[in-house]
């Protein structure tokens, strides 16, 4: 062989050994390069009972029913599920669930004698009043069966919305059951309390009658009293016999009021007073006798107000009335009386003097066929307005460019005129106080008010002047002169005050049947009241004087009538007047 030929196969055994090497090599590394799987342990914790054993599954592994055994039951406690340890929301972990890491698992238990339980009503362990009953019910748990006994008597049956009445000291045992349920049981013990007294809390709203009205204890209020210091009110029963209560006068008439619990019946009284005097609700003649502020006049009793002061030994009952302004009293003689000033005045009726059957009203306007005023003075203490400021009120200006500035002479808007028939204008909240307690409201039953005519009122500047010159001052001009008004009752103008049909004199005579007396109620509430003889007091007219802003016409006190004052006086009378359908009278 050649020396070249030698070299090429020793090349190729040198090759062929490294290629057996390398498979040698890589045929002894194949086990060691795969990797072993993961496992994982379950751990299981519980409170009751005993918890399966610890497990360790590889990653993967999905827990069997087998896995997850426990006991269904440990005494009162009820196995529900497993669940994660880490998981705040505590989820069910069921059969199925797959392990991917190490993880323990926490058995979660229910009390069944947390289920059904039974509450009382009222809460037990209370004061019970005799006419109440206990009511049980169920907290939770649809479907249980409610039983309860009194004391120690047997189980019954409760049947739901059903009252369990109970007397005296009574101990009151109730339990709820379901099967599979551990049974839960209540137990109250009730006292009722012992009535020991009733007292009439709040009279009747109406305790002052007149003879033959019908007895009403609308309002009454009883509150009974009880051994332990508590208070309830209750309804009474009147035991008196209501029938006779009315049939004559009297002052502190006890009128007996009952209230009866279980076996034990209490009583109280309050009294009522029943007046035989009779409101004057119709015009109606005055006695030929009387004398009044004009010889051979017309006169009518129409109306009630307080006016002589209380005679001597005339008791008062402690009964109230209100009507409309006042309050009225009863006395022991059958008359009503009002207070004053811890004095007491007689309500009689009011006589007017006819001053016409003819009375005419603007045209357009409605009115009586009748114009009466009052003969006294009925009161005092009302100002014509009460101060000398002026107000604006959108386009109620009675002066010239002052079309929203209203004047402390302004009769439409002026406190006198809000006073005597208990309203007031719309845009006048000045006034308001008096809405529904005016004179008409107090002096008249609602029936005789009725009777009155909503008479259209002429405010003009004529009417600001003497009947007999109607351009007597300024011309004839009055910037506060308003326009017409619609009023139940007003006082007259200084156009009808010295209109001669009606039987006044001259406007600057001394005159009269101008003069007016004041009565002792009107004298109390401020009214001014000559001590000269044959005089009188001053008494406002609804006019304006011309000249000044807060100043009013009245009549002085010897019947002139040109006479002014201010419109803030609290001592100038009131002499209301009216019109009214007299018919053929």
């Amino acid at each position: 062989m050649k020396k070249q030929e030698k070299k090429f196969v020793l090349a190729g055994f040198v090759l062929l050994a490294a290629i057996t090497m390398v498979l040698l090599t890589l045929a002894g590394c194949k086990n060691d390069t795969v990797p072993e799987p993961t496992r994982y342990t379950v751990k299981f914790e519980t409170a009751h009972g005993t918890a399966p054993a610890d497990i360790t599954v590889v990653s993967g592994t999905k827990l069997t029913d087998k896995d997850l055994a426990i006991e269904p039951e440990v005494g009162d406690n009820i196995f529900e599920y497993w669940y994660d340890k880490d998981d705040d929301a505590q989820k069910p972990v069921e059969e199925g669930y797959t392990v991917t890491k190490d993880v323990t698992l926490v058995a979660k238990w229910r009390d069944r004698g947390t289920v059904a339980s039974v509450i009382f009503s009222p809460a037990g362990g209370t004061k019970f009043y005799c006419d109440e009953s206990i009511a049980v019910s169920l907290t939770s748990e649809e479907g249980a069966t409610i039983q309860y006994h009194l004391g120690d008597g047997s189980w019954k049956d409760y049947d739901a919305g059903r009252k369990i009445q109970v007397t005296g000291d009574t101990t009151i045992t109730a339990k709820a059951t379901k099967e599979g349920l551990k049974p839960s049981e209540t137990t109250a013990t009730y006292t009722v309390r012992k009535l020991e007294g009733i007292t009439v809390t709040t009279s009747p709203e109406r305790t002052v009658y007149s003879v033959g009205q019908e007895f009403d204890s609308t309002g009454m209020k009883v509150t009974a009293t009880y051994d332990d210091g508590e208070e309830r009110t209750v309804t009474g029963t009147i035991t008196t016999d209501t029938s006779t209560l009315t049939e004559s006068a009297g002052i502190g008439k006890p009128v007996t009021v009952s209230y009866k619990e279980g076996d034990t019946t209490k009583e109280a009284t309050f009294t009522i007073d029943v007046a035989s005097y009779e409101f004057t609700e119709t015009v109606q003649d005055v006695d030929s006798s009387y004398a009044g502020t004009m010889t051979g006049g017309n006169y009518k009793k129409f109306g009630d107000w307080p006016q002589i002061i209380k005679k001597e030994g005339v008791e008062i009952g402690a009964g109230t009335l209100v009507r409309g302004g006042l309050t009225y009293h009863v006395g022991n003689d059958g008359n009503y009386y009002v207070k004053h000033s811890d004095k007491y005045y007689k309500v009689e009726p009011i006589v007017w003097r006819v001053l016409t059957t003819s009375y005419e009203v603007p045209e357009g306007g409605t009115g009586g066929n009748a114009l009466l005023l009052a003969e006294k003075i009925l009161t005092g203490g009302i100002r014509y307005y009460v101060d000398t400021s002026t107000r604006t009120i959108t386009g109620a200006g009675t002066k010239e460019g002052e079309p929203n500035t209203v004047y402390p002479n302004n009769w439409q808007y002026s406190t006198i005129r809000a006073w005597l028939n208990g309203s007031y204008e719309a845009n006048d909240t000045q006034n308001k106080t008096y809405d529904g307690k005016g004179f008409l409201q107090t002096a008249f039953t609602e029936s005789a008010w009725n009777l009155i005519a909503d008479t259209t009122v002429d405010n003009s500047a004529t009417s600001t002047n003497p009947a007999s010159n109607p351009k007597q001052w300024n011309e004839g001009e009055n910037p506060y002169a308003c326009g017409k008004t619609t009023d139940k009752v007003f006082l007259l103008s200084e156009e009808e005050a010295t209109n001669s049909e009606y039987g006044f004199g001259a406007y600057n005579n001394e005159d009269s049947t101008r003069i007016r007396v004041t009565t002792d109620y009107a004298k109390a509430t401020g009214a001014y009241q000559s001590t000269s003889e044959g005089d009188g007091g001053w008494w406002w007219l609804r006019s304006p004087y011309y000249d000044f802003e807060d100043y009013a016409r009245v009549i002085s006190i010897d019947g002139i009538a040109d006479s002014y004052s201010d419109v803030d006086y609290t001592y100038g009378g009131v002499v209301p007047a009216l019109s009214i359908s007299l018919g053929g009278n």
